[in-house]
């Protein structure tokens, strides 16, 4: 800083002092300035040295932090690989891992003995009602019946019938929310609709419906066939076997959307809430009530969108495919 100096000599009860006066040549404005100055590019300097260590800091020190948690967002339970976190130098991580380990192996165990259970509970089910089946098939058929016994069988077997397909319903969709079926290919869904509808020929003349087809071909979707064919059949038995007689049938196919109406009577309840398990609008039908329930989860499976409307009593249900 320039200045203008002063110097004397001075002597002081016997000593001499050399005395030196000396002022600024810059205005105290300019110099409040220049030290303001100084102090916030100072800070400014620390801010920006604490920033890069804590970047340059976070990156290496909660790297074993984002690596667990990239593996907890991949691990399924339905896959047979463990999570199997690895050990890091931070004990807080290492605590961390072991714990998520403990649980995710406890998790896959539970896991396996609910479907483990539940497989063979469906399994076991079906021998016995196969068994009743056949013993009724044979008593329905004697002659000796009387009109009050063959009602009574009649009833009995169609009781056994619905849990019978109660069962394989619940099997299905066990199944199906645990990813069984994984395994995809290109299927033809325009053909696959086209000989569903052929194999339905049956009803479809028997209620006389009017039924409107505008497939457009070649469309194929990247999915397992088999739960193709259970999305396409359950929306089509639907509409065939709840339409009305001489009613209309409509299928709509394109690459964005499958659109399947049909006549019927007016819901009871929320269409929304047809998608529920065991969820009818008439209590005395002999489905399961798990048609729809099926379809919406296959649905949410494969990031398909599905809607149902009901409009001057024609119900549509429209699979979103793209």
């Amino acid at each position: 800083i320039p200045f203008r100096q002063l110097k004397l000599s001075e002597m002081i009860k016997g000593e001499n002092y050399l005395i030196i006066l000396r002022r600024s040549l810059i205005e105290r404005e300019d110099l409040i300035t220049g030290i303001s100055v100084m102090i916030v590019s100072i800070f400014f300097l620390i801010i920006v040295g604490l920033n890069l260590i804590n970047y340059y800091g976070e990156k290496k020190w909660w790297k074993p932090f984002y690596k667990t948690l990239d593996q907890l967002s991949g691990f399924r339970l339905e896959q047979k690989k463990k999570l199997n976190l690895q050990s890091s130098q931070i004990d807080e991580f290492n605590i961390l891992n072991k714990t998520l380990n403990n649980m995710a192996e406890k998790l896959h165990e539970d896991y396996q003995n609910l479907k483990e259970f539940s497989e063979n509970a469906s399994h076991e089910m079906q021998t016995p009602l196969a068994i009743i089946r056949s013993k009724l098939d044979v008593m329905i058929q004697e002659k000796s019946l009387s009109e009050e016994q063959f009602n009574l069988i009649s009833s009995i077997y169609q009781a056994v019938n619905r849990l019978t397909k109660l069962n394989q319903s619940m099997n299905l969709l066990t199944k199906i929310e645990n990813r069984e079926f994984s395994q995809k290919e290109n299927v033809g869904i325009s053909e696959l609709i086209k000989s569903q509808i052929d194999n339905l020929e049956f009803l479809i003349s028997d209620k006389e419906l009017n039924v409107e087809k505008n497939i457009e071909e070649n469309i194929s979707l990247n999915i397992n066939s088999f739960i193709l064919e259970t999305l396409i059949s359950n929306l089509l038995i639907n509409a065939v076997k709840h339409n009305i007689q001489g009613g209309d049938f409509k299928i709509e196919l394109n690459k964005n959307h499958l659109k399947i109406s049909n006549t019927g009577k007016p819901l009871h309840t929320s269409p929304e809430k047809l998608f529920e398990r065991f969820k009818k609008d008439s209590q005395t039908s002999d489905s399961p009530g798990l048609g729809l329930s099926i379809v919406k989860k296959i649905c949410e499976q494969e990031g398909y969108g599905i809607e149902y409307k009901l409009c001057n009593n024609i119900h549509i249900v429209i699979v979103t495919l793209s």
